[in-house]
């Protein structure tokens, strides 16, 4: 969003009344007022909406990076819990949320990733993120190998020299690049866009030239309930400056509700 230091309430009217995960990056909140002021608005656009910034770990308020993530009262998660604290590092200070929630009677974990912009310092940053979802994480050994993972950001990295960079010569994009897919193997993550667009250059970056910006999937979740995912150039929210991102999952396995597929 590139600072969410003068949010409108128009802005999460519109995300919450078509939206039941909201990620954002780069909020930039520069005074604890900016953080609130936001939750306020958050509250009264949809009073039963949760919301969770990196800003409640790292109370830095220094008008540099953060991230959080709003789910709607329609959302069909369960109960949260923010884990941000537990998976700490100095490298990923106001960069990565990390929330443990279930979604039909599984235990997914929400990542929320704000990679950094200068090239030499992304290998340590993925790096840092974890890959061991013990009981430290889970309360349960055996939760680890059925969890789900639902991971979304700007990881200022690019996946593929050709397909995701319109120089496909430039090394500096793709830095990063081994240490994020080690992490996204360890995890058992696919790319949603690119899943579904193989083939496809499409770039999301402020200069148009590079695409940062994911929805990185565990596989199951991927295969079973992806229904859409694209990038949304046809609406424009609070300014920003990236393409968003935009997926929505359905419950094709899952009980069955009265609620609209979720996105």
């Amino acid at each position: 969003m590139n600072g969410m230091n003068e949010p409108t309430l128009t802005m999460y009217e519109r995300l919450l009344s078509t939206h039941q995960l909201v990620a954002i990056q780069e909020t930039k909140f520069n005074k604890e007022d900016s953080l609130q002021t936001n939750e306020h608005f958050i509250h009264v656009a949809d009073s039963g909406a949760r919301c969770f910034w990196t800003d409640s770990t790292s109370p830095v308020f220094n008008g540099r990076h953060g991230v959080g993530l709003v789910l709607s009262s329609a959302s069909p998660f369960g109960e949260v819990v923010d884990l941000t604290a537990r998976a700490y590092k100095d490298q990923l200070r106001n960069r990565y949320l990390l929330l443990k929630t279930s979604l039909g009677g599984k235990t997914v974990f929400l990542h929320v990733v704000y990679a950094p912009d200068e090239p030499q310092q992304r290998g340590e940053f993925f790096r840092m993120l974890p890959v061991n979802f013990n009981d430290a994480y889970t309360g349960d050994d055996e939760e680890d190998r059925s969890s789900m993972h639902l991971v979304v950001g700007d990881f200022n990295t690019t996946m593929d020299n050709y397909l995701d960079q319109a120089s496909p010569s430039q090394h500096l994009p793709g830095t990063g690049r081994e240490e994020l897919c080690d992490w996204l193997d360890a995890l058992g993550l696919m790319d949603a866009w690119r899943f579904v667009n193989p083939e496809e250059r499409d770039f999301t970056s402020p200069t148009r030239k590079n695409r940062l910006d994911y929805c990185f999937l565990t596989v199951d979740l991927l295969q079973d309930h992806l229904a859409t995912v694209s990038h949304v150039r046809d609406r424009k929210w609070h300014g920003e400056d990236h393409i968003p991102v935009e997926f929505r999952l359905q419950a094709k396995f899952l009980p069955r509700t009265k609620r609209t597929p979720w996105r």
